[in-house]
């Protein structure tokens, strides 16, 4: 709806696109009446993954510009309600499926449904063209969904073949900056694949971090300089370490190491003093650490657990081939 109630100093204009900026500040924008210029003291392009005055950007300045999208792609599915009108598994858990090169994830909803959510390649998506094929691929390598009939999912073959079959992807962006005219923020400087749920949150984080410069300095210019020197290599850390993630989700979780070193993480947190170790999830969810600064911290962090994993391992081997021996003397 066209409604907000913006503070009397803002004026807020619906239905225009933004078309082009001069580097002398000019902005031409697309209305419903045709185009309009106007002269803005500076624009703040927060207009998403595609963004286009990240391409204006471009052409005032040595832009660095990556967009990458991943292999796999996703489809949404419902599990609904249960007859009773309740939540047909645990809400307080990430309910996850992995399966190697691909996943199922499930989040609860407030109306008591979960919105599930198939990612897996493109080409193992798309090899599903009918109902049937659907059903048994689901009964192979996800049981509990396809049981009684498919009753946690009833709807399946409906929402999958209405649905569209998205991409995923990421973008990276240096510098975010025009001297004191143009910035970007949120996803148009670094649009992330959602696997550490972390791509709202960097948006408001950016948000807040350039309100509080600008309430260090009024020379914009130097601001504008200084956020783009801080934030780009923190949010370059933020999309590595969501496609990090997704493998992590994917094809980890399954494994007993890795169940065992996590475990290990948040033992150590709590034995520690504070700030001595910290899990990754930690840093990133709980604290205003930068993405790359914390994924720099838990890469030191696992390369200490695999040498102790390692040291107990060959004691555990030593010990048993001590053994061994002294049995086969008797």
């Amino acid at each position: 709806p066209n409604e907000i109630n913006p503070p009397p100093a803002i004026s807020v204009v619906f239905r225009h696109k933004f078309e082009s900026m001069t580097s002398d500040g000019r902005v031409t924008l697309q209305g419903p009446d045709g185009k309009r210029v106007t002269e803005p003291s500076v624009v703040i392009g927060a207009d998403g993954a595609f963004s286009k005055v990240r391409d204006q950007l471009g052409r005032f300045v040595r832009l660095d510009y990556q967009r990458s999208y991943i292999e796999s792609g996703y489809k949404e599915l419902t599990i609904p309600p249960t007859k009773a009108g309740e939540y047909a598994m645990d809400i307080h858990a990430l309910h996850i499926w992995p399966r190697g090169d691909f996943m199922l994830i499930a989040l609860p909803n407030e109306d008591c449904s979960f919105t599930a959510t198939l990612f897996a390649p493109f080409a193992s998506l798309d090899a599903l063209t009918s109902p049937q094929e659907l059903k048994d691929f689901f009964t192979r390598w996800f049981p509990d969904i396809a049981a009684n009939d498919f009753a946690l999912m009833p709807t399946l073959v409906e929402d999958y073949f209405r649905n569209p079959t998205s991409p995923l992807l990421s973008v990276k962006c240096s510098p975010w900056h025009y001297q004191g005219t143009l910035l970007l923020l949120g996803d148009a400087s670094h649009a992330t694949v959602p696997f550490y749920g972390q791509g709202m949150n960097a948006g408001f984080e950016d948000a807040l971090r350039l309100y509080e410069m600008l309430g260090e300095s009024s020379d914009l210019p130097a601001t504008f300089a200084r956020f783009s020197t801080e934030m780009v290599p923190s949010r370059y850390g933020l999309v590595d370490a969501s496609l990090d993630n997704y493998e992590e989700m994917r094809s980890k979780t399954n494994s007993r190491l890795f169940a065992l070193k996590r475990r290990l993480d948040w033992l150590l947190e709590s034995v520690l003093p504070e700030g001595t170790w910290s899990p990754l999830y930690t840093m990133v969810t709980f604290s205003r650490t930068h993405y790359h600064e914390a994924k720099a911290k838990a890469r030191r962090q696992d390369a200490i657990l695999n040498a102790a994993l390692s040291s107990l391992g060959v004691a555990a081997a030593a010990t048993l081939a001590t053994l061994l021996l002294r049995s086969s003397r008797r």
